[in-house]
């Protein structure tokens, strides 16, 4: 008998496929996250909820950025998906960011376009940190 044989269906440490190899796991079809993934209308609701509370934690620190993504990246049926969903954020972030700038005058959103790598910054750190939290969905 050998090693591969040993292990039982019930092993929960990995799959193994017919070369041995372990291979992850699939996401349980069970719980409080897979029912809502299940129900579209909910999950739309809980992930406008993350969006407003993402942004919210965001505006304190930076590190909100990741954290808003991966709550709204938490409950969307896919992995793509989640991470799509944590791109989108950071976009939804960019927005706010400029909506503030322009609501502040003239004055500082041009004092911003001239400050081109600042911006560009301002710009890219809320995408980068979109993807980094939306790749917990790969976890969970």
């Amino acid at each position: 008998m050998t090693d591969t044989d040993s292990r039982t269906a019930t092993d929960d440490s990995a799959a193994v496929t017919d070369g041995g190899a372990p291979t992850a796991e699939k996401a349980p079809t069970t719980g409080p996250l897979a029912t809502l993934r299940g129900q579209s209308g909910r999950r739309r609701l809980v992930t406008l909820a993350a969006v407003v509370v993402g942004v919210g934690v965001a505006w304190f620190h930076w590190l909100g950025l990741v954290v808003g993504a991966a709550l709204v990246a938490l409950p969307q049926r896919s992995f793509r998906l989640g991470v799509a969903a944590g791109v989108g954020f950071g976009a939804v972030a960019v927005v706010v960011n400029v909506a503030l700038l322009v609501a502040s005058g003239p004055a500082a959103l041009a004092t911003a376009l001239a400050m081109t790598q600042v911006f560009g910054v301002s710009v890219a750190a809320p995408l980068a940190a979109g993807v980094v939290g939306g790749l917990v969905r790969g976890v969970v």
